[in-house]
């Protein structure tokens, strides 16, 4: 039945070519001549003992339904099941019927009429109710076969899928065998459970009344199996207790799980010592990331200092100065010269700090943008010194580095330094 529908569904959703809808059209006689047959044979096997021979009886079944099978798989050699007329031989459409043909149409109704006469006359000597029940499908598959070998067309309109209704038809045939008992089922259910080697396990009806029981199931109260109706249960001993509803009842099994629980315990407590020394490393990090972040600051620092250790000096003697002067002019030119230094020393740390902490092997740190920013207030600061300073940088077609750019401050710079007392104005260009 299952290579059946998988020839079907080959043939109709993969397969397109004639020659390849061909090859699945033969192979559909192999499930149709083998089901009939072999569903015979079953029927005729049924009251058999076991250990009895039964080959030859199989094999006057299985021979000629092999012959008539092979018959149609090398029809084109001889064309005596189909017939393709001349100029019709590569078409699946025109075609006639033989003889061969109508011996596998009557090998198939024998098959199933004689199965249907055994599994009756099988069903009346068993003694069980309902012995015409196995019948009824087998007759309908009969009609259903002697209407679509006659073509009527409600045949083909509602129930023309020869593959589905025949494998249901003929698995309905033994499913009704085996619920009017014709097929027997085993009974013996306590030796079987009792057989169950290795399992504690225990069936009771709904009110919990021992029915069935195997190995050494322990004794529980009710209290614990209704608990056990919610989720299993871990009890001493390291035994787990489960627990699953069937027709009738429930069914409750005991598993050793210790072994398991031990493993579990080994591995919460490595999970422990792993998150313990997570938090280490963690803290480890943390401190290690400080101590580098300070060695850092502390490095910036140092290099702010050396290169900026004449303005600091320089800031120092204009302080000095300051403070012995007693002339109002000479003050205020003074603070004028401080913040123009100071203005150099917050927009020099600026750059050092851009440089070091943004610049890497793909890029520059620094941009023009940068050294315009520190000209302009150097400049802006220069008016408290009465001395007015205009810049003008065009470096668009050139590339400047970053030490390229903080040399032009440097000397800008320099420059104001050296010229405080002797101008008036400057022009600073850059390009």
């Amino acid at each position: 039945m299952v290579f059946w529908f998988l020839v079907r569904t080959i043939k109709f959703l993969i397969f397109m070519e004639p020659l390849e809808m061909r090859i699945c059209w033969y192979l559909y006689y192999i499930p149709m001549i083998l089901i009939p047959t072999l569903g015979l044979n079953a029927a005729l096997l049924m009251d058999k003992e076991e250990g009895e021979n039964t080959k030859k009886q199989s094999a006057c079944l299985i021979i000629p339904a092999l012959c008539l099978i092979f018959a149609v798989l090398a029809n084109d050699l001889h064309q005596k099941v189909f017939y393709f007329p001349k100029g019709f031989f590569f078409s699946n459409e025109v075609y006639e019927y033989r003889f061969i043909f109508i011996l596998i149409q009557i090998w198939m109704m024998l098959c199933l009429m004689i199965m249907e006469v055994v599994l009756m006359r099988k069903s009346a000597a068993s003694g069980r109710k309902w012995t015409w029940f196995p019948v009824l499908p087998g007759l309908l598959l009969l009609g259903w076969n002697f209407c679509h070998i006659l073509g009527m067309p409600f045949i083909k309109a509602y129930v023309g899928d020869m593959t589905a209704v025949c494998c249901f038809l003929m698995a309905a045939i033994y499913q009704s065998s085996i619920i009017c008992g014709l097929i027997p089922i085993n009974s013996r259910y306590i030796e079987l459970f009792q057989a169950a080697g290795g399992l504690d396990a225990e069936i009771t009806d709904w009110s919990f009344k021992k029915c069935y029981h195997s190995g050494k199931f322990l004794d529980i109260p009710q209290e614990v199996r209704e608990t056990l109706l919610v989720g299993t249960l871990v009890i001493e001993n390291g035994t787990r207790m489960n627990h699953l509803l069937v027709r009738g009842g429930h069914l409750f099994w005991a598993e050793d799980v210790s072994l398991l629980m031990d493993q579990y315990q080994d591995i919460e407590e490595q999970q422990e010592e792993l998150r313990e020394r997570n938090r280490l490393l963690q803290k480890n990090y943390q401190q290690e990331a400080k101590r580098r972040k300070v060695e850092e600051q502390n490095r910036l620092l140092d290099l702010i200092q050396s290169q900026t250790a004449g303005q600091i000096e320089l800031i120092s003697h204009f302080m000095e100065e300051l403070e012995k002067t007693e002339s109002k002019e000479v003050y205020e030119r003074l603070l004028g010269k401080i913040v123009v230094v100071g203005t150099y020393l917050k927009r020099r740390k600026n750059l050092t700090l851009t440089l070091h902490n943004e610049k890497n092997e793909n890029r520059e740190a620094l941009k023009t943008e940068d050294l315009i920013q520190s000209l302009a207030e150097s400049c802006m600061a220069l008016k408290l010194c009465k001395i007015r300073a205009l810049y003008y940088v065009n470096i668009q077609n050139l590339e400047f580095h970053d030490e390229e750019l903080i040399k032009c401050y440097d000397y800008f710079e320099w420059l104001v330094e050296q010229l405080f007392d002797r101008m008036q104005m400057i022009l600073f260009s850059c390009r």
